[in-house]
């Protein structure tokens, strides 16, 4: 995704997004409750997510491929968010369904890997090097995704999803100042909309 196009342009379509096709599926297939004011915070990403795609300033501008593969990812996105949510919800035990995930995803990932890139594998002394960076990484995932699962069965999962997606701001930063992307005006409004409808949504489920 990001080899076909800027981080500040695909993350913010492959994060927005998600939040805005849970508030049409989750009612569906979870049962979850959604107001009006999570419809009025949907119409206000969807405003950001579009200005995003046209930030270029016209149709012919338009980065189809980094687009699609950034609604893949939104896709698959929404499909993890939904089995979490309900594996959470039935489980009773938020703690033991996510480790149960990361031991599942810990054997699919390494087959995978053993299978689809057997000639490149990752030598023992860079892991030795690497200790501590990926021991931290394993820390900050577990810690970011156990209190998700917690959030899922507390409240509709949009909501969790939305307040997940603040990190769309702190990417595009990121992507202006470390990877000197460039960031016009219609970039800076359509990271906006899409932080403030995620917030909307979030608060509609107070």
């Amino acid at each position: 995704m990001y080899n076909h196009s800027e981080i500040s342009f695909s993350y913010p379509i492959a994060r927005g997004s998600p939040t805005l096709i849970l508030l049409v599926v989750s009612p569906l297939l979870l049962g979850d409750q959604i107001t009006f004011l999570n419809e009025i915070g949907a119409l206000v990403l969807i405003c950001g997510i579009f200005f995003l795609i046209f930030s270029e300033g016209n149709y012919k501008k338009i980065n189809f491929k980094g687009l699609g593969l950034s609604l893949m990812v939104a896709t698959t996105i929404v499909i993890y968010t939904l089995v979490d949510a309900k594996g959470a919800r039935l489980s009773q035990n938020v703690i033991a369904y996510g480790m149960y995930m990361f031991a599942l995803e810990g054997i699919t990932f390494n087959l995978a890997y053993i299978v689809l890139f057997k000639d490149k594998k990752i030598p023992m002394s860079f892991i030795l090097k690497e200790k501590y960076k990926i021991l931290l990484a394993s820390f900050l995932v577990t810690f970011a995704y156990l209190p998700i699962l917690y959030a899922f069965t507390k409240v509709n999962v949009p909501s969790v999803a939305a307040l997940r997606e603040i990190s769309i701001l702190f990417t595009s930063i990121y992507g202006v100042y470390f990877l000197k992307e460039k960031f016009g005006s219609i970039k800076v409004i359509s990271a906006v909309l899409v932080v403030i409808g995620c917030i909307i949504i979030r608060i509609a489920a107070n």
